[in-house]
């Protein structure tokens, strides 16, 4: 449940961008092709969904992180959030809002490779070294040598 915040967020940020045609012009057609023109009446209540949608994807790219520990994904997927956010707040261009929403989809699919990554590794088996003597069996004499015994069940 936790890794899905980041795409989550990213994809809810994209609809409800797409929702708000006044504000993201180029995401226009692909809003008006999945009906969402129907919102038109909610968009200034759909631009709170993207800030908000901006702040989850941000926490899962930060539990993403904990995980993977790659700092530049991190860094891409909270500075993306911080870019939507404040492009929204202020009077910027659009052009700085579509380009944090692209980070948020960038920092969602590599964070998704490489939270899979992380979890599909395999772990070494720990071993443990113990003594054990051998006899010669003409002289009965004992030596003793290290054998490793792997702890790990298979």
């Amino acid at each position: 449940m936790k890794h899905l915040l980041d795409k989550g967020g990213a994809l809810g940020a994209l609809m409800a961008a797409t929702a708000v045609p006044c504000c993201f012009p180029l995401l226009a057609p692909i809003g008006v092709a999945l009906g969402f023109g129907t919102l038109l009446p909610f968009a200034e209540y759909a631009l709170y969904g993207v800030v908000v949608c901006a702040v989850v994807a941000m926490v899962g790219s930060v539990i993403a992180f904990r995980s993977h520990r790659h700092l530049v994904w991190l860094l891409l997927g909270v500075g993306s959030g911080l870019l939507v956010i404040v492009a929204l707040q202020l009077p910027w261009p659009p052009s700085m809002a579509y380009a944090g929403l692209m980070g948020l989809a960038v920092s969602a699919v590599a964070n998704h490779r490489l939270t899979r990554r992380v979890s599909c590794a395999v772990t070494p088996s720990t071993t443990v070294q113990q003594l054990s003597a051998l006899s010669c069996p003409s002289c009965q004499s004992e030596t003793p040598e290290k054998t490793g015994v792997s702890l790990r069940a298979d």
